[in-house]
């Protein structure tokens, strides 16, 4: 299962988009919110990989397999220095239970429409506000007297 998940992030493409927000978060690095964009997308990522492995799995088996992930979690927050793939991150604790009431509650349509919805605000929401704030300073600074 690890490795369909793992093929699902290659199937997707899923590097290409986290390697163009990457350069996107050296552009913007001042802003906290490209960095909350790359979280988001790592997040939103996991859940569509999440969502294509047990997409054709009986509800046992995606217990299982939701098993599989807690132990892998709960072995990587004992090793101070482990390496951790985008699978499982055991500091991000309240996105791995999000993660778990999606696949267990998973529905066909809604759950990948709930990915795309989600994915999609908050790449909206992150540019519009880098928008702003950028354009923003410009505007102030002009009016100041010298």
């Amino acid at each position: 299962n690890i490795l369909l998940h793992e093929y699902s992030h290659f199937k997707h493409g899923d590097i290409w988009a986290k390697c163009i927000l990457n350069i996107l978060c050296c552009f913007l690095w001042w802003h906290p919110s490209s960095y909350t964009l790359r979280s988001d997308l790592d997040h939103s990522l996991e859940i569509k990989c999440d969502t294509d492995v047990i997409s054709n799995m009986s509800e046992d088996e995606r217990i299982e397999y939701f098993e599989m992930i807690k132990d892998i979690a709960a072995k990587t927050r004992r090793k101070s220095h482990s390496f951790t793939v985008g699978l499982v991150s055991a500091k991000h604790e309240k996105q791995l239970i999000q993660r778990f009431q999606l696949g267990l509650n998973y529905k066909k349509k809604s759950s990948s429409h709930f990915v795309r919805s989600f994915l999609c605000n908050n790449i909206y929401f992150t540019l519009a506000t880098n928008f702003l704030n950028c354009a923003l300073p410009s505007s102030v600074l002009s009016k100041t007297p010298h």
